[in-house]
C-alpha cells in the first residue's frame, strides 16, 4: 500500500501511514513506528480527525519521552490526552495518563508521576481492562520504588503478578518479577532477589522477552542491578539460586513471589 500512496487521498493515506507505523510498533521496531506515525499526524490534521490525531501523536510523544526530549513529549501527550478525554475514551486515557506520568518520573519529580499514574489506575479499573490496569500498576510501583515505599512498591507488583499469571501472560509476570527482585536485593535479601530473576529470565525467554511496560526498555538497567546483586553472593551460591529460580514455571514462581510457598524451591 505504502509504495503506491502517492495516489492516495489524506484520509486514506494516514490510514495506511499509521496502520504501517503501529504493525512496526508490535514488531519492535520503534524508529520505523515513530516515523511513520509523524507522517501520518498532518495528513489526519487536514482531515479534522481527532481520533487520528489522538492515535498518531501516543507513539512519538513517548519515544521523546524516552530520548529526554521532555518538552516535545509533554506538548504531544497531552495534546493527545486531552482529545481522548474530549472523545471519552476512557482506555486510551489511562493509557495517555500512563505515558504522561512517565515525563516526571525519568526527571525525578516522583510525587507527580505518582499521582498521575494513580490518576490512570483509577480509569483503567473503571475500565476493567487487565492490560491496562497492569501496565498502570507497573508504573506506579516504579514511582512508589522511587519514593523509598518499598512495602507500596511491592503490593502493586504484586497485584500485576497475579493478574499476569491468571491470564497466562508470561512477559507481564516476567517484568513484576524481574522489579520484586530489585525490591529484594534492595531490602538486603540478594538469594531470594536471585531466584525471582532467574524466575523471570525463563518466563521472558518463553515469552520472546517483547517489552510491555515501558515500550523500549533499555536492557543495561536490569544488567546493571543483577550484576550488583550477583556481587553480594559467593558465586556458587548465586548460581545455584539463579537456576532455582529458573526451573520454578510461571505457577510456582508467583507462589514464591507471593510468599505462599516458600518451599516452592525444595
Amino acid at each position: 500500500i505504502l509504495t503506491k500512496s502517492g495516489s492516495l487521498p489524506p484520509y486514506p493515506l494516514a490510514r495506511a501511514l499509521s496502520g504501517a507505523g503501529l504493525i512496526a510498533f508490535a514488531r519492535g521496531d520503534y524508529a520505523r513506528a515513530e516515523a511513520l506515525l509523524e507522517q501520518s499526524l498532518p495528513l489526519y490534521r487536514e482531515v479534522g480527525d481527532k481520533p487520528g490525531i489522538a492515535m498518531a501523536l501516543e507513539v512519538p510523544g513517548h519515544m521523546a519521552t524516552l530520548r529526554g526530549e521532555y518538552g516535545r513529549a509533554r506538548e504531544m501527550v497531552e495534546e493527545s490526552l486531552a482529545l481522548h478525554r474530549e472523545l471519552g475514551e476512557d482506555w486510551n486515557v489511562a493509557m495517555g495518563l500512563n505515558s504522561l506520568g512517565w515525563i516526571p518520573l525519568r526527571q525525578g519529580d516522583h510525587d507527580r508521576a505518582a499521582r498521575l499514574f494513580e490518576e490512570g489506575l483509577s480509569v483503567a479499573r473503571r475500565v476493567g481492562d487487565r492490560f491496562a490496569i497492569n501496565v498502570l500498576l507497573y508504573s506506579l510501583a516504579l514511582s512508589r520504588q522511587a519514593q523509598g515505599d518499598l512495602t507500596g512498591a511491592t503490593g502493586l507488583l504484586e497485584e500485576g503478578l497475579v493478574l499476569s499469571a491468571e491470564a497466562g501472560d508470561d512477559a507481564s509476570a516476567a517484568y513484576c518479577l524481574e522489579r520484586l527482585a530489585e525490591l529484594a536485593a534492595q531490602q538486603d535479601d540478594p538469594e531470594r532477589a536471585a531466584h525471582l530473576y532467574g524466575a523471570a529470565e525463563t518466563l521472558l525467554e518463553a515469552a520472546g522477552g517483547v517489552p510491555v511496560y515501558d515500550y523500549a526498555r533499555d536492557r543495561s538497567e536490569h544488567e546493571r542491578a543483577v550484576s550488583e546483586m550477583r556481587s553480594r553472593m559467593e558465586k556458587a551460591a548465586f548460581e545455584e539460586a539463579w537456576a532455582r529460580g529458573r526451573a520454578m514455571g510461571r505457577g510456582r514462581a508467583v507462589e514464591y513471589a507471593l510468599r505462599k510457598d516458600d518451599g516452592a524451591l525444595a
